[in-house]
């Protein structure tokens, strides 16, 4: 089913099967698909024979050192082993400093640095807003005349800086 899947003609249209990924693998990477046995069934079956294989020997190796009355002598001979494995290999002590002693002071520095930079200039972009509007405001008097003689004092004050700076003058 999945090859079936991976090599659908809506996969070689997207670049998606199997056939082109083992080929970009095999031209970027060096990988080609290998089987260990000589074939595909066989491949599978030592996967899966070796999965069980392993997983048989764990259950095996769990009864022999369990199934007495007092199984707490095997966990003894680790020695300070025992006492990693114990307190979990003591990942809540490392959390509780990398949330402590790193996490919290990158924090402090990081909102110092948003209070005193970020907020300083959104403030002074909104503070040179502000001012700019409030001037701008007093130029609108709502009479058509004063919006023309704005209008042509500011095309006069155009052309004299082109003038000045093409070097009319």
């Amino acid at each position: 089913f999945l090859h079936d899947y991976l090599d659908a003609p809506a996969s070689e249209e997207l670049l998606t099967s199997a056939h082109h990924y083992e080929e970009l693998t095999h031209e970027f990477a060096g990988y080609t698909a290998g089987y260990v046995a000589g074939g595909e069934t066989a491949t599978m079956l030592v996967g899966a024979g070796l999965s069980l294989g392993l997983a048989v020997a764990g259950a095996g190796a769990a009864f022999s050192l369990y199934r007495g009355p007092e199984p707490v002598r095997h966990t003894e001979k680790l020695g300070g082993l025992r006492t990693v494995l114990v307190h979990n290999y003591y990942q809540d002590e490392y959390q509780v400093w990398l949330a402590e002693g790193l996490t919290v002071r990158l924090a402090r520095a990081a909102d110092t640095f948003d209070q005193g930079v970020i907020d300083g200039a959104v403030n002074a972009v909104s503070s040179v807003s502000l001012f700019s509007g409030d001037r701008l405001r007093r130029l609108q008097t709502g009479i058509v005349t004063n919006y023309a003689a704005l209008i042509a004092l500011s095309v006069l004050a155009l052309l004299s800086a082109f003038a000045v700076m093409g070097g009319w003058f």
